[in-house]
């Protein structure tokens, strides 16, 4: 388990620019953390899961002159693995994210790259690894690990990148 703090004092100045939104300063203070649990069911399965929360910040130009909030996540995993102990593993994990206050540039339709809080994604999916050392079944010294993994991801956007342009939402949500 973990939790993390950060207090920002933030501050700009443009020396190019003067008049309003050439320079300012504000502050922010956001939590992280998360916690993990693993429970062995034998020598061979173990079953896991957490929950996390996490966050991106703002520049401070955009926190201060555009109001900008920070980007938030809240994310979920359970899942179990398998290892035969003879150079076979297997894992499956189902993980559920949901982003707030999703952080873009704007430049789709100004050309300018003004950060914005977007919207919301909510997303979702399965992952599958499989993988197999043929140097562990065979005793060897080295390790020749190889493996292959298959995801499955669903992923909903809520929201904008220009929200006073309703012709520029955003196509790929992370």
């Amino acid at each position: 388990p973990g939790v993390r703090y950060e207090g920002l004092e933030q501050e700009f100045e443009n020396g190019q620019r003067t008049g309003a939104g050439s320079d300012g300063d504000g502050s922010m203070d956001v939590f992280g953390g998360g916690v993990g649990l693993n429970y062995e069911l034998n020598d061979r399965v173990r079953f896991f899961g957490g929950a996390y929360s996490g966050y991106s910040t703002p520049g401070p130009r955009a926190a201060i002159n555009n109001g900008l909030d920070e980007e938030r996540s809240y994310s979920v995993e359970l899942g179990t693995r398998y290892d035969d102990r003879n150079g076979f593993n297997a894992e499956v994990v189902y993980f559920y994210t949901d982003y707030q206050d999703l952080i873009v540039d704007d430049n789709i339709t100004t050309g300018a790259a003004d950060p914005a809080n977007a919207g919301d994604i909510d997303v979702h999916g399965v992952e599958f690894v499989a993988g197999y050392d043929p140097a562990i079944a065979q005793g060897w010294d080295v390790h020749l690990p190889m493996s292959v993994a298959f995801p499955w991801t669903d992923a909903t956007f809520d929201g904008d990148t220009a929200p006073s342009h309703e012709e520029s939402p955003l196509t790929r949500p992370p």
